[in-house]
């Protein structure tokens, strides 16, 4: 047991004790009006916050009517000359005298607005020691009872309505809700979106009604968002991309089923940043056939830049053969002239030893071009090249029309300020959804670097949504937000459980896990099921000092003899975070060092998905 807090409830005790001295000394209506106040505060069972008002008012009254000067040292020294008589009686105030005297101030309406609001502040003083020595950690344990827990506010209900009708956008950030335990908003600022937040809950928890406040204040705001989604839900796409299109912003939906716009993911950067968007969609086990793999697909974009060839996976797929590539050269020899096709056809002719060992490279990005989606990723006319005049959305906002669809380019969109959703449908196209999420997150990598060549005032916020992202990338994701927070990437990571953020690197799961959490500095914990994710959590929001009691018993009860030690106990005890309501969330800023017990605003997107 702390002795410092020992010391700190006996302070408590000893200024209580001052304080009942100085209004008895002050006289019976300033008794009287303590009194009072004492009783109501026990009837009502008012906590600190309130007891602290109640006596800052009287203070303040008091201080009003009788001066600065005068509030307490001439109360005091006019009843002096009254209690001298208890002392020594003298003829002109016997005790009898005195008494009627004090039974006569009680009737006295200028003696309660003389010495009311000192009786006012007293009793509010006197409930505010109470209160901090009945609820001190080491007396509430030595008596063996819980310590007061802190309780809903009912305000609470009335704020969370009110917030559910607000914007989700605030002047920095986005409304997340009320806190549940004293009814006031809580936000997240840009500042804080930027250094990552991860969303964790279970199915049914309310994960996306949490997710889709930031997602509308992103839009009401006109910051461009990216939201890739792993569950392939058709009707939250379409509630964030008719949300968009309502708040007059440009918006593309991009589906492996059903209505979708094209997508060129090679739309931007030179040969050498193309050619690593294809080698990273490929765990190589060996350095060496990476190596090789590399410098083979640097060679394909080098030639089809050369030339003038718009790329897109379409393209490169039908270009990925080194007489393929040479038949280019000689095509463009003219434009090239003689030197640099010259010089193109020696770079090809040396890739020729490799070309065996990308075989497989090429069998993948070609089995993606001939695929049943194979037709989104082909964005010129004819499947290829150059997109023809009039074949483009620009900005997404017109419906598509048969045979004629948007062509979404990552960085275009972004300047744009555009809402972009990608719907990967895990289930449906498991394969496929985890290809095409890593290659969206490697155009996504690319176009962080291009807005961190703009000038920082020129960066804008980029709200980038990984909704289940595990089912589609692992390290890639860590790779993107790591690199992309000075390039203005708002990124949130929400999946159902920790453990789904293992099996997206089921090589070293728990490294991965850890490697997240300390990554966000924001976390929105919904219900958890799992005992051991709830745990894991409650450990990594922390713990703070408590104190534990023990009792003696015999045959009879207690004895009244016992101890008190200091412990530690968690901030979200697990069983929390397992007993969380639809609705509710435990909100965590490590940056600003809160936690607070949240209901989720219930947006406009929430309400039409």
């Amino acid at each position: 047991m702390s002795s410092a807090t020992v010391k700190r409830e006996n302070g408590v005790v000893y200024v209580a004790l001052v304080g009942l001295l100085l209004i008895a000394m002050v006289g019976p209506v300033t008794l009287a009006a303590a009194l009072i106040v004492f009783v109501i505060g026990l009837v009502l069972q008012l906590r600190l916050p309130a007891s602290l008002l109640i006596a800052g008012g009287g203070l303040f009254v008091d201080l009003w009517v009788n001066g600065v000067q005068a509030w307490l040292v001439l109360p005091v020294r006019y009843m002096l000359n009254i209690y001298q008589n208890f002392v020594v009686p003298t003829a002109a105030h016997d005790m009898n005298a005195v008494w009627a005297y004090f039974g006569s101030l009680l009737l006295e309406v200028q003696a309660w607005v003389d010495f009311g609001p000192l009786g006012v502040f007293a009793g509010g003083a006197v409930l505010a020691a109470r209160e901090v020595f009945l609820t001190g950690p080491v007396r509430a344990t030595a008596r063996g009872r819980p310590r007061a827990q802190e309780r809903a506010s009912w305000f609470a209900g009335m704020a969370k309505s009110r917030a559910d009708r607000d914007e989700a956008a605030t002047l920095d950030g986005s409304l997340l809700g009320v806190d549940k335990m004293s009814g006031r908003r809580v936000l997240l600022t840009d500042a804080d979106a930027n250094t990552h937040t991860l969303v964790l809950g279970t199915t049914g928890s309310g994960k996306t009604v949490t997710i889709l406040n930031l997602v509308e204040s992103a839009i009401d705001r006109a910051l461009p968002v990216v939201y890739i989604d792993g569950k392939g839900d058709q009707a939250l796409a379409q509630s964030v991309i008719g949300y968009a299109h309502s708040q007059g912003r440009p918006a593309y939906l991009f589906a492996l089923a059903g209505e979708s716009c094209r997508y060129n993911p090679l739309a931007s950067g030179g040969f050498s940043a193309k050619k690593d968007r294809i080698i990273e969609l490929r765990d190589w086990s060996e350095d060496h056939y990476r190596k090789l793999a590399e410098g083979y697909m640097q060679t394909v974009f080098k030639v089809l830049e050369a030339v003038g060839i718009k790329t897109d996976l379409v393209t490169v797929a039908d270009h990925m053969r080194t007489d393929k590539l040479q038949g280019l050269i000689r095509k463009h020899t003219k434009q090239l002239g003689e030197a640099r096709a010259q010089a193109l056809a020696d770079e090809v002719e040396a890739q020729k030893p490799a070309e065996a060992h990308v075989e497989s490279l090429r069998a993948e990005i070609r089995n993606l071009a001939l695929s049943e989606v194979g037709h989104l990723f082909a964005t010129g006319p004819g499947g290829a090249g150059e997109a023809a005049e009039g074949d483009s959305w620009p900005g997404g906002v017109q419906p598509a029309q048969p045979g004629r669809s948007a062509v979404l380019e990552l960085l275009r969109a972004i300047e744009e300020r555009a809402v972009v959703y990608f719907c990967l449908p895990a289930l449906q196209f498991p394969a496929l959804a985890d290809l095409l999420g890593k290659l969206v997150i490697n155009d996504l990598k690319s176009t962080a670097h291009d807005q961190l060549l703009k000038p920082a005032a020129a960066r804008r916020p980029i709200y980038t949504v990984f909704d289940e992202f595990s089912v589609f990338a692992g390290e890639q994701v860590l790779n993107v937000i790591n690199m992309g927070r000075s390039a203005g990437l708002h990124a949130v990571l929400a999946t159902q459980s920790v453990a789904d953020i293992g099996r997206a690197v089921p090589q070293t799961p728990d490294h991965f896990i850890r490697q997240v959490f300390s990554s966000c500095n924001t976390y929105l914990i919904q219900r958890l099921n799992a005992p051991e994710d709830a745990t894991l959590v409650a450990e990594a929001i922390g713990t703070k000092d408590d104190f534990s009691h023990t009792a003696q018993l015999d045959s009879l009860g207690s004895t009244g003899m016992g101890s008190v030690r200091r412990t530690k106990s968690f901030v979200i005890h697990p069983d929390t975070i397992k007993q969380l309501p639809m609705g509710e969330a435990i909100f965590v800023n490590k940056t600003r060092g809160e936690v607070k017990r949240l209901k989720v605003r219930y947006g406009r997107i929430g309400r039409q998905a």
